[in-house]
């Protein structure tokens, strides 16, 4: 078990580093911000690291900002929401709000991967 999440801490963090540079490149990547967020809660999980909680909140509110649009953001958030500040009622207006802009997606930050990884 400890190599799994050995592997699991290095890609998380990889993909933290990665996203980081999306969104240094094309600050209204609102993809990558949410993304972003999801890949820095999984990191700080490692780290124990409250800053790093902060910016993946931080990330998933500024990818709604960027793209009010798109349900990976609300997604995103909602995560953050259900998992980060035990923000029942926020999490559930959000991810109800992801359900209703679209289909999801199926990649990391989708409705369905970030629904799963919240129970």
């Amino acid at each position: 078990m400890a190599r799994c999440s050995t592997r699991r801490s290095e890609g998380s963090r990889r993909a933290a580093e990665a996203y980081r540079r999306a969104v240094a490149l094309d600050p209204g990547y609102a993809a990558a911000y949410a993304e972003l967020s999801i890949a820095e809660s999984y990191v700080a999980d490692q780290s124990g690291d409250a800053a790093a909680q902060q910016q993946a909140l931080a990330a998933a509110d500024r990818a709604v900002e960027l793209a009010p649009y798109e349900a990976a953001a609300y997604a995103a958030r909602g995560y953050m929401r259900l998992r980060r500040t035990w923000d029942w009622s926020g999490a559930e207006a959000d991810f109800d709000k992801a359900l209703t802009l679209g289909k999801p997606d199926g990649g990391p930050g989708s409705i369905r991967a970030v629904t799963s990884q919240a129970g």
